[in-house]
């Protein structure tokens, strides 16, 4: 997978195979960083590019063949979602978005930081007055 912010500002995750030979088409061993900024991504076995949505912009030599259109292939995308800057993927389509879970982890996670707070509140201050 491939976690791209692509140029309409949409986070998305993506396949990195490639789907015409199945290459990775993010492999550092060619150089390519890990992370950072892409234009776009490229396939090094045969050179096919994707735009950061995953669509096919070129497949070099495919004009020849019966039947291709580079509209018909692409790196496919895996159902996500952001949520306060945590990415959530699934593979799964039934399940409901992470939107109605993140409503009550946001209450739990409010109560648990406010009750650690406190906590360490209180601790500094013992600490603080008994001189160590």
């Amino acid at each position: 997978m491939v976690v791209i912010r692509g140029k309409d500002d949409v986070v998305r995750v993506l396949s990195r195979v490639c789907p015409h030979r199945g290459m990775d088409v993010n492999p550092t061993e060619f150089g390519r960083p890990a992370k950072g900024n892409a234009r776009f991504l490229l396939c090094p076995y045969h050179f096919w590019s994707y735009d950061l949505d995953g669509r096919c912009k070129g497949a070099p030599e495919m004009q020849k063949a019966a039947g291709f259109n580079r509209k018909d292939v692409g790196l496919p995308a895996f159902r996500s979602e952001v949520w306060n800057g945590f990415i959530f993927v699934t593979f799964a389509g039934d399940i409901p978005p992470c939107l109605r879970c993140t409503t009550t982890w946001a209450k739990s996670l409010r109560n648990s930081s406010s009750a650690i707070l406190k906590s360490s509140r209180a601790g500094m201050g013992t600490a603080r007055s008994t001189g160590k």
